[in-house]
């Protein structure tokens, strides 16, 4: 199980794609090792997860992604789970600080 969660939320237009881009080849070191270290479970980034937070239509599917992701960090060794979405600069923080209480205690 990860030892830590962290959200990169970072605005549109700030090269969040490039940390993305990043994230989705393991392509870091750290003194873990290449790709070590950070549990990251996107095939690109985490915009579906951020929208079933503010868009109403994808509100049915919030559940099953969030349980997706707890399940990734779960089952990894690594310190830290990372979850990165632009589109978290759309909902609510308390609503952001809701889901994570119910779904990554």
């Amino acid at each position: 199980m990860v030892q830590e969660i962290v959200f990169h939320l970072g605005d549109c237009k700030t090269g969040t794609t490039s940390v993305q881009s990043v994230l989705a080849q393991g392509a870091w070191e750290t003194d873990a090792g290449v790709g070590a270290d950070i549990v990251y479970p996107a095939r690109f980034n985490h915009i579906p997860l951020a929208k079933t937070l503010s868009v109403p239509a994808e509100a049915d599917f919030e559940a099953e992604r969030f349980a997706r992701v707890r399940a990734a960090f779960d089952d990894s060794d690594a310190a830290h789970g990372v979850i990165s979405a632009e589109h978290f600069e759309f909902v609510d923080p308390e609503r952001v600080a809701r889901a994570i209480e119910r779904h990554l205690p």
